[in-house]
């Protein structure tokens, strides 16, 4: 796993999309921002979790690329319009990582001890946040405000994350076969 990518997936899944999209070099130089994301909360397994979650979607948007215009219906021609939005895949993750509580069906006070536990890779990870992905990415359109000048906003970013939770919590129940199997693979470390 590249460690940049790494640094955005931790930025990205603590909620600071724009901060993951426009100082990636910054995590590594400002000492604020690098103990923010690698602390002694900071586990491998924490890692795998937020990074998965980032080749999750990206998956997604190679899926309905690779299905090819002609193919998509058009809900699924706009998430791929979505997708291709700078700082759209990122605005996502962030979005996805914010309604743990409600995927979880539980209070998550420390968002850093989530984990898919110790023997799971990256790969399967992704395997593992697919079906949250597919579930939720149907809301992407009310996210489209915060990337249509580039992900360059916090205060919008957080806004529409908020309004996508509030989505996803309005589908707790219809999803909840989904959000328990997901559930039931998340670990919280110690």
């Amino acid at each position: 796993m590249p460690s940049d990518t790494c640094a955005q997936a931790l930025a990205i899944f603590h909620q600071e999309p724009v901060v993951a999209y426009n100082e990636r070099s910054q995590i590594w130089i400002s000492d604020k921002l690098y103990a923010r994301y690698f602390s002694d909360q900071t586990t491998a397994r924490h890692i795998v979790m937020a990074y998965s979650l980032l080749k999750a979607i990206e998956g997604r948007k190679l899926d309905l690329k690779a299905k090819g215009s002609a193919s998509l219906t058009e809900v699924e021609g706009k998430q791929l319009e979505f997708l291709r939005m700078r700082g759209a895949t990122f605005l996502l993750a962030a979005a996805i990582a914010k309604c743990m509580e409600t995927v979880l069906g539980r209070a998550v006070p420390n968002p850093f001890r989530l984990s898919f536990g110790g023997h799971v890779s990256p790969r399967k990870a992704k395997d593992l946040w697919r079906p949250i992905v597919e579930a939720t990415i149907p809301f992407c359109e009310h996210l489209r405000p915060a990337v249509s000048s580039g992900l360059n906003n916090s205060e919008e970013a957080r806004r529409v994350i908020e309004e996508f939770r509030d989505l996803v919590e309005a589908t707790k129940v219809s999803n909840s076969e989904i959000f328990r199997a997901f559930a039931d693979s998340v670990t919280v470390d110690a």
